[in-house]
């Protein structure tokens, strides 16, 4: 039971970064976000050489946190988690540490 409490918080805190981190480094100009049954469509303005890198997240396009959360964690690819590679070093030696306690 312990162990299952402790990935299940490490999980939390990193399912929480993610978001944050995608949220605060958001690359791409949205025109729309649609709900058709069970998809979520994300419309994509296309912005050529385009400054700063990062801008902020169309929060006014998403109405339930939910939908938000998908689509930050569309069409991502590898870097968010290579820049979180610290964090899960962190909960891992975190991890380790708990159990050599016992």
């Amino acid at each position: 039971m312990e162990l299952a409490t402790i990935l299940e918080r490490t999980a939390d805190v990193v399912h929480k970064a993610y978001i944050n981190f995608r949220e605060s480094t958001w690359d791409t100009a949205n025109s729309k976000v649609g709900i058709r049954g069970d998809e979520i469509m994300v419309y994509d303005d296309f912005i050529p050489h385009r400054s700063p890198l990062f801008i902020p997240f169309p929060n006014h396009l998403v109405k339930h946190e939910g939908v938000k959360e998908a689509v930050l964690t569309f069409d991502t690819c590898n870097e968010p988690l290579v820049y979180m590679e610290e964090l899960f070093q962190q909960l891992l030696h975190g991890k380790s540490q708990l159990r050599s306690v016992r």
